[in-house]
């Protein structure tokens, strides 16, 4: 079933992110990440350790890649 929780997110790219979560999470499982007012992103977890979990996103998020611009430009 679905599984609901809160997640840290440790460092985030166009591509995917690190987070940390109590969630327990599978390698290869379907994923949704909530971005604050970035809004979705789909993707599946690539590896876990611990509490530790990889995200390769489905499709590069350009929401992500537009901030990330705008932080480095500043």
């Amino acid at each position: 079933g679905e599984r609901k929780g809160r997640a840290t997110i440790e460092n985030i790219s166009p591509g995917g992110a690190q987070i940390t979560t109590r969630v327990p999470v599978e390698p290869g499982q379907a994923i949704v990440l909530t971005i604050g007012d970035l809004g979705t992103a789909n993707g599946h977890v690539a590896w876990t350790n611990r509490y530790t979990v990889g995200v390769k996103f489905d499709q590069e998020v350009d929401a992500i890649a537009d901030l990330l611009l705008s932080v480095a430009i500043y």
